[in-house]
């Protein structure tokens, strides 16, 4: 047995991935694109001001990393709750890199209840990771929060088998609804 449970993208993902397999396939054209299987633990939602967020048209933030070394050294554990910690860490320690793939999404939300980052969708293209994520309120979370901005980010992993990805394009929606195009390139 895997050492941890697989969970499907979204409903509609999922659903897509079963449509897919029970539709002919065309032989002459064959689709190089795919729906993923992920893991998502949300990393953070400080309130205050994010590093990147000193750019008003930017609603996100997107690195891609190719390895447990380079995810330690870009991460700031100290924005972890600290009772959650060692549970993020071993997130990223469990990341079979030879066939996984790690992404950090940061967005903003507009109070103190946009804690949490979702994706809505994550596919592979010829070796590109292409997925859209939004800021959200937990599902348990209720109404309007503290008049703070928040940044809330995730971590997600990619499950093979897959092309190996160079490169990722998320587009992140913000709480206000406000979309960016984020590129990030594999940091080796």
């Amino acid at each position: 047995m895997k050492r941890r449970t697989v969970l499907a993208g979204t409903g509609s993902g999922l659903s897509s991935l079963v449509v897919g397999c029970l539709q002919e396939t065309n032989d002459t054209e064959p689709d190089e694109s795919s729906t993923e299987t992920y893991e998502l633990v949300q990393f953070s939602a400080p309130t205050g001001t994010s590093d990147w967020a000193g750019h008003e048209e930017r609603s996100g933030y997107l690195e891609f990393y190719g390895s447990t070394d380079v995810a330690f050294a870009n991460l700031d554990f100290n924005y972890v709750e600290e009772e959650r910690r060692d549970a993020v860490e071993s997130f990223v320690e469990e990341t079979e890199f030879d066939d996984e793939a790690l992404l950090y999404i940061a967005s903003r939300g507009p109070d103190t209840s946009y804690t949490e980052i979702a994706v809505e969708e994550l596919e592979t293209d010829a070796g590109v990771i292409i997925g859209t994520a939004r800021a959200k309120r937990p599902q348990n979370g209720g109404g309007g929060g503290g008049s703070a901005v928040t940044y809330p980010s995730a971590l997600v992993r990619i499950i093979g088998p897959m092309e190996a990805p160079e490169r990722a394009e998320i587009t992140v929606v913000d709480g206000w609804g406000e979309k960016t195009e984020l590129v990030a390139e594999m940091q080796r």
